[in-house]
């Protein structure tokens, strides 16, 4: 701590204000009063606080949850201050970080190490920390509570005494022996008297008194227009531009790139605002330090000036979105759902459009710059800013990047600082910041936003950050990691199509299960990708401009789930192109010999014949009969509504069939693991039933295989009790709960087909609104969409009564098939490994700490893995277990650690000469150290019994 406010003393007010920020991102105590160790005077660094946010969340007086996020300088809240007269045995610090977190020393303390009892600068500090309840029922405090803990005996600080005390809620004093003999008058300093720092504060609240009166949603629109509606559009007519269809003439490419120039145009002639010009103004006006303080402080006045009005809409947006999903639950009011959820719509956009900050400014200038280049215009004095703000690449609201402008700042960059080779990192905004103390903004969203993230821009948006970098950091934790392996899958697929290099992205690293599965399946992944593509995978690096274009051109890529989807499409498609390339040839012989003698007559009985050969070919190929029947539909070119009703069953197969599994596995999974004496409780529970067995069994074999691989143990025992419980259970228990979830199913199939012709009926729609209404139905039961259609016309299909018929026909009878073909074999058979009944609740016991006492091999008791306390069991075993035995006999040894531990006997730690007090067992050093064995003479009479 004393090195710490060393720096803190040295610092200039840029660097205070950068180590209090990430402080606060590594949640640990802020100081808040700090003397200077010369003069005495006490400062109290106000500027240091300005970047820092807090969010919480807390019941209103409605006793509904309500979230807050404010400038912790600006948030009001009851204080505790803790502080002690004279030398006391308890630590202040441990006892607060008790009431705050139990488990991160948020106020450094005596037992922490690297600490020490003899300060230097320390002494009279005052430091601060918050308390933010989460909503939950167990949170400590109902509000956001400020803990300040002053250091040193607080008759030596009267200043900061009398501070303190006045404003706290609660006081704590830890008393002993008191002395009051020593005081001072001490004098209280503000924020730093910084010139540069008032200054520009000063020009940061002239900008700002620009938007008083201003509503919130329509700022962006008003103020910032050449990055509003134009650029969208411009946006959008590019990508088409890059993206060209099948039929497309030239003429079109040049009335598109027409289009494009006319919105550039209509841009440029936008008017500059006040706003706009007064940044540029400001940023041309100071040196290097004055900009820096002029950027920090814009930055945080304008999170000061939304954060209460984006607090509130939030708030609204998540009242209406739990209303929105109730009315969905109860599906008998579906106009009002329909209006609830155009409601939540506006709300979204509304959010978006509130969302206003430094970036923005800075997007607006990038665009000012475009529209005037492109249209070849001057560029309206506009200077190149680099200076050491974030750059934004990729406009995150159009899904562009504005290739002209960045192109500019990266030259001026290069006139700067040369032309470097440069080593590119990507991650999220928050992880970056807090390892490499930068300043991106964060992502702004709302919990609960709903559609907010398509998959189409996720998937664009991941392959144009790893595209760019020579190494992408990945957070897992608290990610789906469903949804980040099919992403990632995606991008490998991308640029596979772009012809870049790709690398093994295997891990090379000991890691945890989930990270492990992930990579391996992205590896899987890679190579199937590597096989499409017909491309060799083995490097990952990209160049900057190389990524761009082609992201332009991979629409098709972007839309498919995953390589899985892309490897069966491209099968089809390759069968169906040479197919059709074969039929068109055989026909044109035919036409042309028919033309020397007759007139020329293609019977339809020729065609049939051709087609039906054809399709024969292809069935074998591609061995999948829903794809067979797919494309003897479109060799016939037939568009009639009983034929997409047939399509859309045979789609509708394999997702019925993988969710009547699933759903049946899980509640079987609950069903075991409420029935099942030796799954309904802890892993300890778990481990008494093995015991059990195995003493019951008396196979020496089975003992030492628990005793040496105890982790692969107790997967074989709970997959051997799965199974006996799914074999004794079967007809009286599995086999109804299969046939009461395809019983629901059907209904919520039939049901989703009604109310899609019904919703078309009354609107008037099409089958494309049709499949869009009977796949959102669905959408929470089948992996099925949309997309799984794409390939599919639905010009002419206008019954809907039909394809409704024809969906009520054929869906009883896949029910009815997949019904029969059910029983103990093929559960595993059609499952994904992860959702069969036996890996679910391996999942459950085993992911905890699986390393075993170096004596007896007991196995530790901690339910995380790679925790960072000492390894512990309950219950030790004797040492001869794990080949222990008494030096210069063959007799295995009979202590049992927690006894040894209490004697005075010695031991020879790896199977050295080097002898070790049992009592002193650490001292042994590797494995040894890491465990806490405590002296414990309790008799354990079935390990003795099988000894």
């Amino acid at each position: 701590m004393d090195v710490q406010m060393a720096v803190f003393h040295c610092a200039d007010g840029l660097l205070k204000q950068l180590m209090v920020t990430k402080l606060s991102q590594c949640q640990y105590a802020l100081p808040l009063l700090v003397p200077d160790p010369f003069t005495r005077q006490i400062e109290f660094p106000l500027w240091t606080f300005r970047q820092i946010n807090k969010s919480w969340k807390m019941k209103n007086t409605n006793n509904e949850t309500i979230s807050q996020n404010k400038p912790i300088y600006k948030a009001e809240t009851p204080m505790v201050f803790f502080f002690r007269f004279g030398s006391v045995s308890s630590s202040k610090s441990h006892l607060m970080n008790s009431l705050i977190n139990e488990k991160h020393n948020t106020f450094f303390h005596r037992d922490c190490p690297g600490s020490s009892r003899n300060r230097v600068l320390m002494n009279g500090v005052v430091e601060i920390a918050w308390f933010c309840p989460s909503g939950s029922y167990d949170d400590k405090f109902s509000d956001c509570v400020a803990f300040c803990n002053l250091h040193g005996d607080a008759g030596d600080h009267e200043k900061q005494l009398q501070i303190l005390t006045e404003m706290a809620s609660v006081n704590v004093v830890l008393l002993t022996k008191l002395d009051r003999n020593n005081k001072h008058a001490i004098g209280l300093k503000d924020e730093k008297d910084d010139d540069d720092c008032k200054r520009g504060r000063a020009a940061a609240q002239q900008m700002m008194s620009l938007l008083e009166k201003k509503n919130l949603s329509e700022i962006k629109e008003s103020f910032l227009p050449h990055q509003g509606k134009l650029w969208h559009q411009w946006c959008q007519k590019n990508k088409e531009l890059h993206r060209p269809q099948g039929g497309e003439l030239e003429v079109d490419i040049s009335r598109k790139k027409s289009q494009i120039y006319e919105i550039r145009e209509q841009q440029h002639e936008s008017d500059i605002c006040e706003f706009t010009f007064s940044f540029i103004k400001e940023m041309n006006s100071y040196d290097e330090l004055q900009k820096i303080f002029f950027l920090k402080w814009l930055r945080t006045l304008l999170d000061e000036y939304t954060s209460a009005d984006l607090s509130a809409l939030i708030h609204t947006y998540n009242e209406m979105w739990s209303k929105s999903l109730q009315l969905k639950d109860k599906r008998d009011k579906p106009e009002k759902l329909k209006a609830e959820q155009a409601e939540l719509e506006r709300m979204s956009e509304k959010l978006q459009a509130a969302n206003f900050g430094l970036e923005h400014i800075m997007r607006e200038i990038g665009q000012i710059y475009e529209s005037c280049s492109s249209v070849r215009k001057n560029k309206k004095d506009l200077q190149m800013m680099i200076s050491g703000f974030p750059l934004e690449l990729m406009d995150g609201d159009a899904a562009h990047v504005p290739v002209i402008w960045i192109s500019a700042v990266l030259d001026q960059l290069i006139k700067k600082l040369g032309d470097q080779r440069v080593f590119v990192l990507s991650g999220k905004s928050t992880m970056l910041n807090a390892m490499f103390g930068l300043q991106f903004a964060r992502s702004f969203h709302a919990a609960e936003l709903a559609g907010s993230s398509t998959r189409h821009h996720d998937n664009e948006f991941a392959t144009f950050v790893i595209g760019l970098a020579n190494l992408t950091l990945i957070n897992i934790f608290g990610e789906n990691t469903a949804e980040m392996q099919d992403i990632l899958q995606i991008v490998v697929q991308a640029f596979m199509r772009m012809k870049k290099n790709v690398s093994d992205v295997a891990a090379r690293e000991k890691t945890m299960e989930a990270r492990r599965r992930l990579l391996e399946k992205l590896d899987e992944m890679t190579k199937l990708a590597a096989e499409e593509e017909i491309y060799n995978a083995e490097h990952f690096r990209k160049p900057t401009n190389g990524t761009t274009k082609p992201k332009l051109l991979e629409k098709f890529v972007f839309s498919f789930r995953n390589s899985l989807e892309i490897s069966v499409y491209r099968k089809l498609e390759t069968e169906y192109s040479n197919a059709m390339m074969t039929i068109e040839n055989k026909l044109h012989n035919k036409i042309k010999n028919k033309a020397i003698c007759e007139t020329v007559e293609i019977e339809e009985t020729d065609l049939q014949r051709e087609l039906k050969k054809t399709s024969e070919e292809v069935e074998k190929s591609i061995k999948r009969d829903e794809y067979c029947s797919i494309f003897q539909k479109y060799c016939h070119g037939a568009k009639s509504a009983a034929i997409i009703g047939e399509i859309i069953c045979q789609k509708l197969k394999e997702p019925i069939k993988q969710s009547v599994y699933k759903n049946t596995a899980r509640d079987l999974t609950d069903e075991i693991t409420s029935n099942c004496e030796s799954l309904n409780g802890n892993r300890s529970n778990l481990e008494k039933h093995i015991l059990k067995t195995l003493a019951e069994e008396e196979d020496f074999d089975k003992y030492m295989d628990y005793i040496h691989n105890p982790r692969d143990h107790f997967k074989s025992f709970i997959s051997d009790e799965v199974s006996q419980y799914m074999t004794d259970k079967f007809s009286v228990s599995v086999l109804p709960k299969m046939k009461e979830n395809i019983k629901l199913l059907q209904q919520k199939i039939m049901k989703a087909a009604h109310e899609s012709t019904e919703h078309v009926q009354v609107n008037r729609g099409d089958a494309g609104l049709w499949l869009k209404i009977f796949t959102q139905q669905l959408s929470d039961e089948l992996i099925f969409s949309e997309k799984d259609l794409s390939g599919v016309n639905l010009d002419g299909t206008d019954d809907f009564n039909i394809l409704e018929d024809v969906i009520k026909k054929e869906i009883p009878a896949i029910m009815s098939d997949i019904s029969s073909r059910f029983n103990i074999m093929t559960i595993p058979l059609n499952l994904p490994y992860k959702f069969r009944p036996d890996e679910i609740l391996i999942d459950h016991f085993c992911q905890c700490c699986w390393v075993q006492c170096p004596f007896c091999q007991a196995i530790c008791t901690n339910t995380i893995e790679n925790h960072h306390v000492d390894h512990s069991v309950a219950v030790h075993r004797n040492i001869g277990l794990n080949g222990w035995f008494y030096r210069g006999t063959i007799n295995l040894a009979t202590t049992i650690c927690t006894s040894g531990v209490a004697s005075d006997q010695y031991f020879y730690p790896n199977e050295s000469d080097e002898i070790i007090p049992w009592r002193k067992y650490r001292k042994a050093g590797g494995v040894y150290a890491d465990w806490s064995i405590t002296p414990d003479l309790s008799e354990l009479p079935y390990w003795k019994w099988f000894v």
